[in-house]
């Protein structure tokens, strides 16, 4: 454990410039755990220490901060970084969840009236084809974010051929069969998703953070060997970041999405808490994934 004059030598040691100050206001912002108060010993009386992972999150914090980041985009970072601070993160999972959804449901909203249903929607599809080209995996997607049920035809098929034809990765076709016919039988809709969501505790966030952090590796593998087999260098595989936009770039085009108006931090939440409310899905999901350079 560490005291305040030893966690400020530690973040001089590699430059960051850190008062004491700035770190009790890092501490009441929720950014930073309070220290724990510890008896000194005899005549010593007690003193506030940060345990280890503590002092090196303030050093992550502060390389995050001198690099622009602020804020809900911040605080989802150091999350994913150690798994502290879930109560702080869970409104934005479920915020970002509900706009997202939202923004689902606006081209269905063009064209129907009140509550659709699987033949009206079926009947829609016909016109949506001018609004999205996989139109097999809207049917999943909006089958099962209504109804819990996709659409005759409904598959995550088109996605996976996207990567395949992008990345040339290859997909166990049983293993990616089982994971969708697991999704399938959960039934989950998109309110269950969001109730899970709010309803999920520490030791569920923690899963999902380790789960998400794995498949935001498996994606800059993919990416990493996309650029070597075009020759390209210098180049940030980093999905995090949308493979280095700014973070205005990145603002803009979630709040680009129609009728959502995502902030990143949010759009990055509300996928920490799709992995959290599908989390028994994850074992069917990584018997789909083989070696990235695999033709």
């Amino acid at each position: 454990m560490y005291s305040t004059d030893e966690v400020l030598l530690q973040l001089s040691a590699v430059g960051l410039k850190v008062s004491r100050n700035m770190l009790r206001q890092d501490v009441k912002a929720g950014y930073l755990p309070a220290p724990r108060r510890v008896s000194r010993g005899y005549r010593k009386g007690v003193g506030s220490l940060l345990e280890g992972w503590a002092a090196r999150r303030a050093i992550y914090l502060y390389r995050l901060r001198r690099k622009g980041l602020q804020g809900s985009l911040l605080k989802v970072f150091l999350f994913l970084r150690d798994g502290w601070g879930w109560e702080s993160i869970r409104p934005l999972c479920v915020t970002g969840l509900k706009k997202a959804v939202r923004a689902q449901k606006v081209p269905v909203r063009q064209h129907l009236r009140g509550q659709p249903t699987p033949e009206s929607l079926e009947f829609l599809m016909e016109d949506l084809t001018n609004v999205y080209q996989a139109i097999d995996l809207v049917k999943l997607v909006l089958g099962m974010g209504y109804f819990g049920s996709p659409l005759p035809g409904g598959t995550f098929q088109p996605l996976v051929e996207g990567i395949q034809k992008v990345y040339g990765v290859a997909f166990e076709p049983i293993g990616l069969a089982k994971m969708e016919q697991a999704y399938f039988d959960s039934g989950l809709t998109w309110d269950q998703i969001i109730q899970l969501v709010n309803n999920a505790d520490d030791a569920q966030a923690e899963k999902a953070r380790m789960i998400f952090k794995s498949f935001v590796s498996w994606l800059r593998c993919l990416q990493q060997d996309y650029y070597a087999k075009q020759g390209i260098s210098h180049q940030s595989t980093n999905p995090l970041t949308s493979c280095g936009r700014s973070s205005k770039e990145l603002a803009d085009g979630f709040r680009a999405f129609p009728g959502a108006r995502l902030t990143t931090a949010q759009a990055l939440a509300a996928l920490i808490g799709v992995v959290a409310a599908v989390e028994p899905l994850h074992a069917g999901l990584t018997e789909t994934m083989l070696d990235p350079s695999a033709e």
